[in-house]
């Protein structure tokens, strides 16, 4: 699943989708939801 997000980011941003990711373990996510993505982002001026 983060090799796909990543692939969005850099598809959607191309040189500009500089990023970091983790992966956290939970025992159980709300709404029994298999996988948590959490985007921080920044939109400078052009």
């Amino acid at each position: 699943m983060l090799d796909a997000a990543s692939d969005l980011f850099a598809a959607a941003l191309g040189e500009k989708a500089g990023h970091a990711r983790s992966a956290f373990s939970h025992a159980r996510l709300p709404l029994d939801l298999p996988v948590e993505l959490v985007v921080i982002a920044q939109i400078l001026p052009a």
